[in-house]
């Protein structure tokens, strides 16, 4: 929905200015969302830095869905709210957007592990997968565990033996 504000606003032609949540190719990522509202807004990058005194750098890799250089989630989450609350939109929604786009994550990550066979990481994942232990693996380390805890029995064994010995 469009509102006349009287003003008049350049729009770029590549901004798609339909209603949010009714994109084509697919969900909304939460960095997608945030540029939207921004560029709806006719805020600039520079503007929103200003507001939110996060750097531009920063500003340009979260509406870019990249979390590479972040320090952590933590962060992107709380870069996040502060664009929200600095663009009036409801900080819920733009989270609600990002825990959506992690669960999309964990799901392709599962699917490839699952179809490939390996925990390796995917080339192009900024992250890498867990890697899980095997059946096997987990066989041999209760064996291991096993010879060294009869192993210790026998030793305590062998010494309480020969202490009796000695006293009598």
């Amino acid at each position: 929905m469009r509102v006349d504000t009287g003003r008049l606003r350049v729009v770029p032609a590549e901004l798609d200015i339909s209603e949010p949540g009714s994109e084509v190719d697919g969900p909304t990522s939460p960095g997608r969302y945030i540029r939207e509202q921004r560029t709806r807004a006719a805020m600039s990058l520079e503007q929103l830095a200003a507001a939110t005194k996060i750097p531009v750098r920063q500003l340009e890799r979260l509406e870019r869905d990249d979390f590479s250089e972040m320090n952590g989630m933590v962060f992107v989450k709380g870069f996040y709210r502060c664009c929200a609350r600095v663009l009036h939109l409801d900080q819920e929604h733009v989270l609600g957007l990002l825990y959506e786009q992690e669960r999309q994550h964990l799901r392709t990550r599962r699917r490839d592990v699952s179809v490939t066979g390996s925990s390796t990481p995917v080339q192009g994942r900024s992250w890498p997968l867990p890697v899980f232990a095997s059946g096997a693996r987990t066989l041999t380390i209760a064996i291991l565990v096993v010879v060294i805890a009869v192993l210790v029995v026998i030793a305590f064994t062998l010494v309480g033996a020969s202490g009796v010995a000695s006293s009598s």
